[in-house]
């Protein structure tokens, strides 16, 4: 790997690391919709309950 880089660290391009951050976003916001779901039907006591 020496020969190619020289005196500098390959870091990812801008637009990449966008990509990234916006599919990590997209993935926790599409994961957490059904206990959110769930959570919104369920009513305060026996939600508590579970605990």
């Amino acid at each position: 790997m020496a020969p190619y880089v020289q005196d500098r660290v390959p870091l990812p391009s801008m637009g990449t690391i966008a990509l990234l951050l916006g599919l990590t976003l997209l993935v926790v916001a599409v994961g957490s919709l059904a206990p959110a779901r769930r959570a919104a039907r369920m009513s305060p006591t026996d939600a508590i309950q579970d605990w």
